[in-house]
This record gives structure tokens, C-alpha cells and sequence, in this order.
């Protein structure tokens, strides 16, 4: 059986990690043997979730951003653990992935997940570095791909494409929507907008708060659930009610049930300045609720605009509220969009596709 060594900076609520516990929990039976070595003490839930099903999880304490030390003990503990392959998952780990294997016969696949923002030519020039320096090179969606060949110069025939997978059983709706929607305090009758996310700068919900509370002025029947944490929670709820739409905005924190919550949801938003393939965006349309997006959730390759999704041209908030009062105003054609996305999204996205997919990659590199 093949050990391979996942590599990620922290364990917390995100859909990296998410697919990261997907993979290493399902991997074993599939001949590969995961270790996951996280670069920081910031593990919770997934270190839990992960050592309960039997997966070896290696800390890192961490003493500033970019920690040579941590790469130096990286490098020590995956020789004692007789690791055979190591996967970097997200580009902020790759460098560590690099130190870890320098020098010796052992191979490491570095990963892009979503386009990186604000990176200063030198940190530029070290992720073309590592990325050249990999043996292959993971992206999770063709216009992840794309960006690594136009930004990174990376040879298209050293990228594996693998997109993430996602587990319908944890997606199947556990109640009733009426009963979702009641015990969130939400009119049965209203027109329901789900955002899930972490509530940071990059996903802008402070953008989606502004674009609601315009589209709400001419649709008064309508609500927004805002579910994850992040360090804009606080903001974004004084800026709800600041835009005197704090009792139609409910911030509902992390669930379990988000399968509930989809299925109670008419539409789910996203208007992230830049995004890999979102799992929310998958998650939402293999539950049959159609999505709106920002241009930067980068999901031209997944969502066909007014066919089983829309994808927002122009990120001002006139144009989005616009968009969000049409899809209000057309039941019709928000079923017919919801039916295709769930065609669309179910069959592609399949865990056991990825699972299919990394174990080939892993186990071609040598």
C-alpha cells in the first residue's frame, strides 16, 4: 500500500480541508495509505473527525508566517514515517512540501486550488519555483489550469486536472423545508437566498449584503441566511443593520445540516473576488438549488449563464440586485435552472471520481 503524506497549513471549516477529510477517509480502501501532516495547531473539527476514522494526523507549531523550522521538522518526521509520496494541498503549503523533499529521491505533487490574490513578485517568483520544482502539479478546475500555465509558466502536460468530489449522503435533506425554514425563523412564503462561506474579504459578503439590501426595496418578500464564521461576522452584521435589513438577514454560524439549508434555500449566492471550484457551489447544485455568482468563483466551465446558473458579467451592485429580482420574478425558469444544475453537477462531481482520479495520480508518480 502506498503512504502518502498530505500536506495542509490548518484543519478548520474550509473547502479545502473538507476535501482533504473526504479523500484520506476514503482513500484506504482504495490501496492508498494517508498520513496528514498540518502545518499549524489550528485543527479543529477535522483533526477529530480524521482520527476517528483511523487517519494519523502530525502537528506543526507555528512561529510566524513562513517558518523554516516547520519545513526542517516536516522534512524529519515524514523520513520517520516512511512517507512514499507527499501532496501539497493549497499553495501557501507548497514551499513546505519543497523543503521537505529537496535532496532526496523522495517526490512531491504541489497543488492550485483557486487563483492566489495580491501576490508580490517575489512570493511569485517562489510559487513558479515550487510548482516547476513538483513533480506534477493538481488543479481542481480548468481555469485553475489555465491560470497555472499563463501565470506560472507550468507545462500543461505536468497539470492533473482532478475536480473535487462530493458526498450526496451528507446532502440529503433530514426535514421537511417548511420546518427548516421555521425553526430559523424564515416565512415559509418569502424568496430565500443562502450564502455558505467563511465571512472574509475574498468572498465579499459584504457586497452580497449591499446587492440584497437593494434587490429586498423592490421584492420585500425576501430572506437571506448567511451561514460560517470568519472575522467579518461582526461587520458584516452592524452593516446589516446599518442597511436597516438586519431582521430579514439571519446569521446562522457553522451547521451540520447544510443539506437542510440548501434544499430549504430558492437560490444560493456567491460573490467572491476569486475562487477555485467552490464545493458550496457543487454542494448547492447537486441539491437542485440554482446559483448566482460573481465572475471570481471562476465556475465558467460548470455553470452554462441561465441554463443552471447565472454568473454575474459586471460586479456592481446594480447589476447584481438586478439579476437577483429577475430570478425572483421567473419561478420557471429558476426550476428548469435548479433541474439542470442537479443533471449537471451529480454525475461529474461524484466522490468516487475523484477518489478514481487521485489514485491514479499517485500512483503514476514515482
Amino acid at each position: 500500500m502506498k503512504r502518502v503524506g498530505m500536506v495542509i497549513g490548518q484543519l478548520t471549516y474550509g473547502g479545502a480541508e473538507r476535501q482533504l477529510y473526504e479523500a484520506c477517509t476514503r482513500l484506504p480502501q482504495h490501496g492508498i495509505d494517508p498520513i496528514v501532516y498540518c502545518l499549524s495547531e489550528n485543527t479543529e473539527p477535522y483533526r477529530e473527525l480524521l482520527e476517528s476514522k483511523g487517519i494519523q494526523v502530525r502537528t506543526f507549531s507555528r512561529s510566524s508566517h513562513f517558518d523554516v523550522k516547520r519545513g526542517w521538522a516536516l522534512r524529519k518526521r515524514i523520513r520517520e514515517d516512511r512517507i512514499d509520496l507527499l501532496h501539497s494541498w493549497l499553495i501557501d503549503d507548497n514551499p513546505y512540501a519543497w523543503m521537505a523533499t529537496v535532496g532526496t529521491r523522495l517526490r512531491f505533487i504541489a497543488s492550485l486550488r483557486s487563483r492566489p490574490t495580491r501576490r508580490d513578485p517575489l512570493r511569485k517568483r517562489i510559487d513558479r519555483f515550487v510548482f516547476n520544482s513538483a513533480q506534477c502539479v493538481l488543479a481542481n478546475s480548468l481555469e485553475v489550469r489555465d491560470f497555472l500555465v499563463e501565470e506560472f509558466r507550468i507545462e500543461e502536460k505536468r497539470i492533473e486536472v482532478i475536480e473535487n468530489g462530493i458526498d450526496l449522503s451528507r446532502l440529503t435533506p433530514r426535514r421537511p423545508k417548511e420546518a427548516v425554514r421555521t425553526e430559523n425563523e424564515t416565512p415559509i412564503e418569502d424568496f430565500l437566498v443562502l450564502f455558505v462561506g467563511r465571512l472574509d474579504k475574498v468572498k465579499r459578503a459584504d457586497f452580497l449584503l449591499e446587492s440584497f439590501s437593494f434587490a429586498i426595496k423592490e421584492r420585500p418578500n425576501m430572506s437571506l441566511w448567511m451561514v460560517g464564521e470568519g472575522p467579518m461576522k461582526e461587520e458584516l452584521a452592524n452593516l446589516a443593520a446599518n442597511l436597516e435589513i438586519d431582521e430579514k438577514v439571519h446569521f446562522l454560524g457553522t451547521r451540520s445540516d447544510v443539506g437542510d439549508l440548501y434544499h430549504a434555500a430558492d437560490l444560493f449566492a456567491l460573490c467572491s473576488e476569486t475562487e477555485g471550484l467552490p464545493n458550496v457551489v457543487v454542494e448547492s447544485m447537486a441539491c437542485g438549488t440554482p446559483v448566482l455568482l460573481s465572475g471570481g468563483a471562476n465556475c465558467s466551465d460548470l455553470v452554462s449563464n441561465g441554463e443552471n446558473g447565472w454568473i454575474c458579467d459586471e460586479m456592481t451592485i446594480d447589476r447584481f440586485s438586478s439579476l437577483l429580482v429577475g430570478i425572483v420574478d421567473t419561478p420557471q425558469n429558476r426550476s428548469a435552472a435548479g433541474e439542470a444544475a442537479r443533471e449537471s453537477s451529480r454525475e461529474r462531481f461524484s466522490i468516487e471520481k475523484m477518489l478514481k482520479n487521485l489514485k491514479k495520480m499517485y500512483l503514476e508518480v514515482e
